[in-house]
């Protein structure tokens, strides 16, 4: 069973689109974010009743891990699937994530 882990909301002292803009700037690549390798956008809708967006991806991270641990396990980056939903009337935003690549590749036995 994949683990869950939810953290509370907090409020930043910034303005909420300030906030959005700086993290969408992020993909599909930033000079400041080296360890994101790619991102794709796989579906995006933005409901103007509502005023939500949500936006599905695929990001591709560099794995920090020795290159000897990498060459024996055959995982040279990650793969993680990523939702987020912002809706501008409620000044929310929830980025949901799941680990592809392990969820794949790990096995308990």
């Amino acid at each position: 069973m994949p683990s869950s882990h939810t953290f509370p909301p907090f409020i930043i002292p910034h303005p909420f689109e300030l906030y959005v803009d700086v993290y969408l700037s992020r993909f599909p690549k930033h000079e400041k974010f080296p360890y994101i390798l790619d991102s794709e956008v796989t579906e995006e809708t933005h409901d103007k009743d509502t005023n939500i967006r949500k936006i599905k991806r695929t990001i591709k991270l560099d794995l920090e891990a020795p290159s000897w641990l990498k060459t024996l396990s055959g995982m040279y980056f990650a793969v993680f699937f990523e939702e987020t939903t912002i809706d501008y009337n409620n000044r929310t935003m929830v980025i949901t994530t799941v680990n592809d690549t392990f969820s794949s590749k790990v096995r308990m036995i």
